[in-house]
């Protein structure tokens, strides 16, 4: 039960403007991009992990950094939205302390909506 909670926070900001602008979604958009950020540090001195360091933290791994989600568009009444939401190591560092980090998952970020 846990889990349909958890995938209801992250999807409720995509079903937001639908609900909002009603049924004609179709003016422009909905637009869906996004990006994905990845990769691997590697610590000379065989440190399992790089000390005061934040976004580099875990040495000597790959690391989904960040992978963004991004759902934007216009209705014919004249109704912009923009829904952003991150995952991966960044989210956990830099999220909110709004409804999505509370302890439901700690790499979801809802960056903006």
């Amino acid at each position: 039960m846990k889990s349909r909670k958890s995938v209801a926070w992250i999807l409720g900001p995509f079903l937001l403007p639908l609900l909002l602008t009603g049924r004609g979604l179709a003016a422009e958009g909905p637009n869906v991009n996004g990006f994905v950020d990845f990769g691997y540090n590697y610590n000379f001195n065989k440190q399992t992990t790089n000390v005061l360091r934040t976004f580099d933290a875990r040495a000597n791994s790959f690391t989904l950094q960040n992978a963004e989600v991004v759902v934007s568009g216009k209705s014919d009444k004249d109704v912009s939205y923009r829904v952003d939401v991150d995952y991966g190591f960044d989210a956990s560092q830099i999220h909110s302390t709004g409804f999505l980090s509370a302890g439901i998952n700690a790499q979801v970020d809802l960056q903006q909506a």
